[in-house]
């Protein structure tokens, strides 16, 4: 029960944060995002590992699958779905401290919203940032070659 539980929560965060990059991949805009929200995306990167522990430590419990690196005593049961839901609620927890609103509208229409204002957020700072950098600094007309301040 608990890694039905845990299973549907991490796989719901998981669902909801590819579809976001995957709405942001459909605006064209992947590569930008990927170079300007470098942290956004790493943990989010993070946070769907985190989710696929879950299954993980189902299939260790339930079916005996180990990876090599493992020690040949198994893990009790209690311990496997002690994991399980560890993992599942860092999971949502890095959705719910790096969301930042992405994640309010969790249907295919909503997601693409959220990635849209998360381009337009990115765009709009971008756009204050170099009208206060040309602002404070001189502009020079390459035509009447003088500075004007």
């Amino acid at each position: 029960m608990f890694y039905i539980l845990a299973g549907l929560a991490a796989g719901f965060y998981a669902s909801m944060v590819l579809g976001f990059w995957l709405s942001v991949r459909r605006f064209g805009k992947l590569h930008a995002a990927y170079r300007r929200e470098s942290q956004v995306f790493t943990l989010d990167v993070i946070g769907v590992l985190w989710a696929s522990l879950v299954p993980f430590w189902a299939a260790y419990d339930l079916l005996g699958l180990r990876l090599p690196f493992m020690s040949p005593e198994a893990f009790a049961s209690w311990q496997c779905a002690f994991y399980a839901v560890a993992a599942a609620i860092a999971a949502v927890a890095m959705g719910y401290f790096n969301g930042r609103e992405r994640f309010t509208n969790p249907t295919h229409a909503g997601l693409a919203e959220s990635a849209l204002r998360f381009l337009a957020t990115r765009q709009i700072i971008t756009a204050a940032e170099v009208a206060h950098a040309m602002s404070r600094a001189s502009v020079i007309d390459v035509t009447c070659r003088e500075v004007r301040k």
